[in-house]
């Protein structure tokens, strides 16, 4: 990845889904090779953390659609330079990011309030409050999932259909 990085500038697109054996050297090598990069999809990628995110966020400003669903070790402080760095992510799938919390939740969505679609499937230790926020910060939300988040409740839903998203059309909140 560190060689295509280095060479293919121009790419705007890269799925490095599944790929077990991606690293944080990866998304440095992205970050600092790739400036076009609109959209990444690092799924399935467990070796990547927060500091991978940092340096991926800090070099690919122009990111409309960012993966990073079971990246498990990627918690607070990424989320924190995903909002700083990405104000232009319109797609963010986070499902099974269980380090993830409010906070950095907050952070996030401060920073990236274009975001059509979240996916936040799966993220144990997010609350109602990180709902609240979701209404409060993306106004032009199309597509939420909150599926198999625990902590999530019927009270933390109200805010979305009290004005908060009016352009929802899909809202999953399953098991």
């Amino acid at each position: 990845i560190r060689a295509v990085a280095r060479k293919c500038f121009r790419l705007e697109t890269i799925d490095i889904s599944q790929c077990e054996l991606v690293t944080d050297d990866s998304l440095v090598a992205i970050g600092g090779g790739c400036p076009r990069l609109v959209e990444l999809n690092a799924s399935g990628c467990s070796a990547i953390t927060t500091a991978g995110i940092k340096e991926l966020a800090g070099g690919c400003q122009q990111l409309h659609d960012l993966r990073l669903g079971g990246c498990e070790n990627v918690d607070d402080e990424g989320l924190k330079a995903i909002g700083a760095g990405l104000p232009r992510l319109k797609i963010l799938d986070l499902t099974g990011c269980i380090s993830i919390g409010d906070t950095g939740m907050q952070a996030c969505l401060e920073g990236c309030i274009k975001i059509e679609r979240l996916v936040l499937r799966g993220c144990d230790k997010l609350t109602d409050k990180s709902i609240v926020d979701v209404s409060k910060y993306l106004p032009h939300l199309v597509a939420l999932d909150v599926s198999a988040c625990d902590q999530v409740t019927a009270a933390g839903l109200t805010p979305l259909g009290q004005g908060g998203c009016v352009e929802l059309r899909d809202l999953q909140l399953s098991g």
